[in-house]
């Protein structure tokens, strides 16, 4: 069709009658008042809340160490959190500042260039932290800081470790203690014998003596060889489900609506 004919056939188009508009339908909803439905559950609660500072992670989550995983690399490098500012944005609220985990926040006990992050046949992720031991009585391993602890509370977790002890005179030995002060004996420990070469989880179980803000988890061991952590847990005994048992009641005290 050149463009001749397509002037004449919208032309054509133009002088035909136009079709009439249908009427819309109208529709009905009938609402019956009378009709009861499943009552729901006064422990179902509606909120919103986000991943702000320790707002979900040791706010609701009674998880009490920062990543327990080790998704960054252990170098023992200092501090670990940084101040946040948000922006001038609607969704920052009131734009306080909070921190922000930046790093690995786990420190080394001996020396730094005994750790290494290994790939093959990391635990999980990426990569997992293996500490080579130095040999004789030395120490050599992990520690996380600032956990808050009460006196006479009972914390429990696991651990997930493997050994390396195809060099050493003796099995490898682990010793993962909870500190609550700076004295050689504020601290109780769980020793975990002869570590095999697989990953395997150990159940841990504390009770603190004292009331601190700066509580410690140590991992170490001493000796020859090598071991690798794969992951650590640390909560309050009365967690529920992994939820912090206090922040559940103030929810039920809370009693929030759908």
């Amino acid at each position: 069709m050149n463009a001749r004919s397509a002037v004449l056939f919208a032309a054509a188009l133009s002088a035909l009658p136009s079709a009439p508009r249908a009427e819309p339908q109208e529709t009905r909803v009938r609402v019956d008042a009378a009709a009861v439905g499943a009552p729901i559950s006064p422990y179902i609660y509606g909120q919103f809340i986000e991943h702000l500072g320790r707002c979900i992670y040791g706010g609701l989550w009674a998880e009490m160490l920062e990543d327990r995983k080790f998704f960054y690399p252990v170098t023992g490098e200092a501090p670990a959190w940084e101040m946040f500012k948000p922006w001038n944005r609607s969704w920052d609220g009131a734009g306080v500042p909070y921190e922000l985990l930046v790093r690995s926040p786990w420190m080394v006990i001996g020396d730094k260039k005994a750790v290494t992050m290994v790939r093959d046949g990391a635990y999980a992720g990426e990569h997992s932290p293996r500490i080579a031991l130095p040999g004789a009585s030395a120490a050599a391993g992990l520690m996380q800081e600032r956990l808050g602890l009460l006196d006479g509370r009972e914390y429990v977790g696991h651990i997930v470790v493997a050994a390396d002890a195809s060099s050493a005179p003796a099995p490898v030995e682990i010793e993962v203690s909870l500190s609550w002060g700076g004295g050689g004996t504020d601290r109780e420990t769980v020793v975990i014998s002869n570590v095999g070469a697989a990953f395997a989880t150990h159940a841990l179980r504390f009770r603190s003596r004292g009331t601190t803000d700066n509580g410690r988890l140590e991992i170490v061991s001493r000796g020859a060889g090598a071991f690798t952590l794969g992951t650590v847990s640390l909560m309050p005994k009365d967690n529920v489900l992994g939820w912090r048992a206090d922040t559940l009641a103030l929810l039920r005290e809370l009693d929030s609506p759908v």
